[in-house]
């Protein structure tokens, strides 16, 4: 007997050392006609025991086993690659990766076959049912109260969740400068449905569900109360109220009523436009959910978004909109294009417009605040802006000129964008982030979205990023089923959803 390979030990044999690698494959035996069987060691080469090959001898190996060694000395040593050949060492390299580098797997399963099997054949109405649908997604921590009371979640908001939903932190950071004193100015059923919602979403963010749930139903309870009211001089805040339910939807995914409250905001700022001035923060807060509502929920309220008018206000970079009011515009007129039939001029003048854009940044101090104002990052405010612009771009080419991912123009755009995610880092922005992975191609690509949503939803706890991830993912398996070249490149991702049950939010 030349070896051993086996890890059962033959009682015979304890001279011998026993082994239990990670894998094993187990003795080849040969003999002679009426002879007695000679075995022949295994060197241990995964897959094919080398020995066998070399004198051309057919493996009776046990095959390949797995064991779990319960402590690390030589006789249970794991399996190691420099056991390997130089061929399986240069096969195992490709797939190796930096330890600190994730492996991010997209499993794809029968719903996805299926769904793809809907596409091709055109089943409208099995399709129906296969699409995404919103379920309530499972809490990270458990339910549980708060303890240090509501001055805790004000002072939390106000130094995190105030700054942390804007691009720009400085003296027109409505979030703080308006919103707060709004909350706590007044003791109307207005004011006391927005500290509640305040505080609602703070203790959702902090992980107290309990506390979140209890707070909203009093927001909701005292916005009852006060639109019975209609006392002109409150809508402002009833507006505000609505908003910050709206964001709480944003944040708890589960919740699935963002795109209600947001309704109710919007009802009400009609009325108020006819009795009080909305403040421009409040405005522009508004602008940018509507535009991306229409985006996410394919319907448009009939209306042609009119051309934004051009000038230095409309260029400044806002920090609630994260880019330009004339650039938020503009995708409301791709909107527009995308659901009516505005003509070919309103097009060639959307168009020209976002080819020729430009935003300005104008930072204001907080001297009021300077001990406590972070450092303003004047270069990532303007990249993000850029990177509003650039998504612009490529919702403009794709649903409106009919480009393919394939085409020049959105692969040159799809590599901009892809390069000013790597030097933002965290990224604060699904909406641009998910248009860009709707059109990347290669692997390496998906690979740097999936990264960039994964750093988003460890560092900003929000839980429509979860969902949005999830349906990059599955446009993605669905393009991957595709044996078609049109359909995959013209895949859109509102026919692998339900907007019936289902209403994503890219805010």
């Amino acid at each position: 007997m030349v070896g051993k390979a086996s890890s059962f030990v033959d009682p015979q044999a304890e001279r011998w050392p026993r082994q239990s690698p990670m894998y094993l494959a187990g003795p080849a035996r040969v003999g002679t006609d009426g002879g007695l069987e000679r075995k022949i060691g295994c060197d241990k080469t995964i897959p094919t025991c080398k020995n066998c090959t070399r004198t051309n001898r057919t493996c009776e190996a046990y095959g390949l086993k797995l064991s779990w060694p319960d402590k690390i000395d030589r006789r249970r040593k794991p399996f190691q690659h420099g056991t390997t050949s130089n061929h399986d060492e240069s096969t195992l390299s490709c797939t190796r990766r930096s330890k600190f580098s994730p492996i991010y797997l997209i499993n794809t399963g029968v719903r996805d076959v299926q769904l793809s099997n809907c596409f091709v054949h055109s089943h409208t109405r099995e399709s129906v049912m296969l699409k995404l649908s919103l379920p309530p997604l499972a809490k990270q921590l458990p339910m549980r109260r708060v303890s240090d009371g509501e001055e805790a979640l004000l002072s939390y908001y106000e130094a995190k969740l105030a700054r942390f939903i804007t691009t720009l932190d400085d003296a027109e950071n409505g979030f703080r400068h308006e919103i707060i004193p709004m909350a706590i100015a007044h003791d109307s059923h207005a004011s006391q449905s927005l500290k509640a919602a305040i505080l609602g979403l703070c203790a959702f963010h902090l992980g107290y569900q309990e506390d979140a749930l209890r707070y909203k139903a009093r927001a909701l309870h005292s916005l009852k109360l006060s639109l019975r009211a209609e006392t002109s001089d409150l809508m402002s805040a009833q507006v505000a109220a609505c908003m910050m339910l709206c964001v709480y939807g944003v944040f708890d995914s589960s919740d699935g009523h963002w795109a209600v409250h947001l309704h109710g905001a919007r009802s009400i700022a009609e009325k108020s436009n006819r009795r009080t001035i909305l403040s421009p923060f409040l405005r522009s807060w508004l602008l940018y959910h509507e535009v991306l509502s229409q985006f996410s929920t394919s319907r448009a309220d009939g209306d042609i978004h009119p051309i934004p008018q051009s000038g230095k206000p409309k260029t400044v970079i806002i920090g609630s909109l994260g880019c330009s009011e004339e650039l938020m515009e503009l995708v409301a007129c791709i909107n527009s294009i995308t659901y009516t039939n505005p003509g070919q001029e309103y097009i060639e003048t959307v168009r020209l417009r976002l080819a020729n854009l430009s935003q300005v940044l104008q930072v204001k101090e907080d001297h009021h605040h300077l001990a406590s104002s972070p450092i303003i990052d004047r270069h990532r405010i303007q990249q993000t802006a850029d990177f509003y612009h650039i998504a612009a771009l490529i919702y403009f080419h794709h649903h409106v000129q009919r480009l393919t991912s394939k085409h020049p123009s959105i692969k040159a755009l799809v590599q901009s964008a892809l390069m000013l995610i790597s030097q933002l880092g965290i990224c604060t922005s699904p909406w641009p982030l998910f248009v860009v992975a709707c059109e990347v191609t290669e692997d390496a690509e998906r690979l740097q979205i999936l990264e960039t949503f994964a750093g988003m939803e460890r560092h900003r706890r929000i839980g429509n990023i979860a969902v949005t991830r999830m349906l990059v993912e599955t446009l993605w398996k669905q393009q991957d089923l595709s044996d078609d070249d049109l359909v995959r490149t013209n895949l859109d991702w509102k026919a692998i959803v339900d907007l019936e049950t289902m209403i994503p939010s890219f805010i």
